[in-house]
């Protein structure tokens, strides 16, 4: 948010990294209604790059940072570290990314809990993975996901990761990979149902 702030940010707009992106997002907190960029990227930092999609044009005028770098800037801002990754995908070996914020649905409601992990597929090749994380204005958890590949067109396969129960589950959904899409907002992720 701070970062950002200089911009004319509308809701729906997407800054995304390499491995990591956020959405600015209209949350309403009765009785207030507040704009946030909400995702798994929660800082820029340096080398980083960046890619930012805006409905309007608009200048970033990029502010110092508030404190002292430090080496572990988690730590320093009183972060805990999330779980260990059920699968790792290194996105150097992908010339293309995408995005998309998803939930898994169950009975019509979001049934996605702090222990899941969602997995996408090319064949058995890992592509993209991403853990749930606690949107606190909504009292709910998403995925945050970017998928990679090479070639467009590329069909992918959904599986997700229950570390309750380590479990693997296969889902229903299929999709063909495009570069620099995205799909799904804060306000209506993708559903995904299990088998």
């Amino acid at each position: 948010d701070d970062a950002l702030a200089s911009v004319s940010a509308q809701p729906g707009d997407i800054i995304k990294s390499q491995v990591g992106f956020a959405q600015y997002a209209k949350v309403v907190i009765p009785p207030d209604t507040i704009y946030r960029w909400l995702g798994n990227l929660k800082y820029m930092m340096p080398p980083n790059g960046y890619q930012i999609k805006l409905s309007n044009p608009s200048a970033l005028t990029y502010p110092p940072p508030p404190a002292p770098l430090t080496e572990n800037m988690a730590q320093a801002r009183g972060e805990t570290e999330p779980l260990p990754a059920h699968w790792t995908v290194n996105p150097t070996q992908f010339e293309h990314s995408s995005t998309l914020i998803g939930m898994i649905r169950s009975n019509g409601e979001n049934a996605t809990t702090s222990d899941m992990e969602l997995g996408v597929f090319s064949g058995n090749e890992i592509r993209g993975t991403a853990q749930a994380i606690y949107i606190e204005p909504l009292d709910a958890h998403l995925f945050f996901l970017t998928m990679y590949a090479n070639i467009p067109g590329e069909l992918l396969r959904f599986k997700l990761y229950n570390d309750a129960t380590e479990t693997e589950q296969d889902l229903t959904e299929m999709m063909y990979f495009a570069p620099n899409q995205h799909q799904g907002s804060i306000e209506n992720p993708v559903p995904f149902e299990l088998l």
